[in-house]
């Protein structure tokens, strides 16, 4: 059988009052059809564990409600090394010299002209701006591959 999932709610006093009744409410009502469902023999549990058997419902079953302060923190699991130096490489700001300006450059240079060819010969819809996303997508991607050096084959 699998965990429960936990839903974690955050400080709530800093909520506006209306609001605060409201969720208190919905988390009673949460309670009050979990308390009913984990019974076996309640017609409502039978239907919905039928349904779900069959595969005509998501999984609806093992939600369980605390407020922050009754949640058990658990420390978020570090990935490997290898792995974290990667993310760190990939988000960090990579200074540019001479070289890589250049050819940035001229990537740019070629998605302006892209752009515009676009432009001019594409009507306006949704796909011409799909087009248009794609040549900044593909400028930035290149752009990167000129400035951050590659991660070691399988890391990411």
């Amino acid at each position: 059988m699998k965990p429960p999932r936990v839903l974690v709610l955050g400080d709530t006093t800093k909520l506006d009052p209306k609001l605060q009744e409201m969720l208190a409410t919905a988390i009673k009502g949460a309670e009050e059809l979990l308390a009913q469902m984990s019974d076996p023999n309640n017609p409502t549990t039978k239907l919905v564990n039928k349904q779900y058997r069959e595969g005509r419902m998501g999984n609806m079953r093992g939600f369980e409600f605390y407020p922050q302060d009754m949640a058990q923190a658990t420390e978020p699991q570090r990935p490997n090394p290898q792995i974290e130096d990667a993310i760190e490489t990939l988000l960090s700001r990579h200074p540019t010299n001479e070289d890589q300006n250049a050819r940035m450059e001229l990537l740019r240079d070629a998605a302006k002209a892209f752009f515009y060819a676009i432009e001019q010969v594409c009507p306006k819809s949704a796909d011409r701006s799909a087009a248009f996303r794609h040549v900044r997508d593909a400028l930035m991607t290149a752009n990167a591959s000129i400035v951050i050096p590659p991660t070691p084959p399988g890391v990411l």
